[in-house]
């Protein structure tokens, strides 16, 4: 073990260990501060090709796992306490909950845990009437369908390309059709 002046460096074997902050390319202004302009990045490289390894960045608190950003092969995992968030590259699919999407958006959830894993749409909009969260569906960029929620009417479903309503169930349960 070896001591760098009075710096708080210490070096052992093929370790070194930094007692304050490291600065990279200015002063620090946390205990790892990277700097640059242009294209520039922090690259972590893991030289094996198997799918068991993999290149990832932890975020620990009192010494416990809150957090990992990790990669292997070619997918992009994020990863907390409560669960795991899927970026595929191949295909492109999006997983919560899961690591193994079957479409391009997959959320998968126990519901015997109660509303954790239900998707929730908001509209922000505070004017009583003005609130109208929904769901577009598309085929080929063109609008096929759609779902609206209105907070003083109730929930709306139209088909096709035009926003006419097919159906409507207000807020006292009852059907309209057309």
């Amino acid at each position: 073990s070896e001591t760098l002046g009075n710096a708080p460096i210490t070096v052992s074997g093929n370790n070194t260990t930094f007692g304050g902050s490291v600065g990279i390319g200015s002063s620090p202004s946390d205990k790892l501060t990277v700097s640059g302009s242009g294209n520039f990045g922090i690259k972590i490289d893991n030289s094996s090709n198997t799918s068991s390894d993999y290149s990832a960045i932890r975020l620990v608190q009192d010494s416990a796992e809150k957090g990992v950003i990790y990669t292997n092969q070619e997918d992009l995992y994020l990863r907390s306490p409560s669960g795991d968030v899927l970026l595929q590259h191949s295909g492109g699919n999006v997983g919560i909950g899961t690591i193994t999407p079957d479409t391009e958006l997959h959320i998968a959830h126990n519901s015997d845990a109660g509303a954790d894993g239900w998707l929730t749409i908001e509209d922000t909009d505070t004017t009583a009437g003005s609130q109208r969260p929904h769901i577009v569906f598309q085929g080929n960029g063109t609008e096929i369908g759609r779902i609206r929620v209105l907070d003083t009417s109730g929930m709306q479903f139209a088909t096709g390309s035009s926003t006419s309503i097919a159906m409507t169930i207000d807020q006292s349960q009852r059907v309209g059709i057309g």
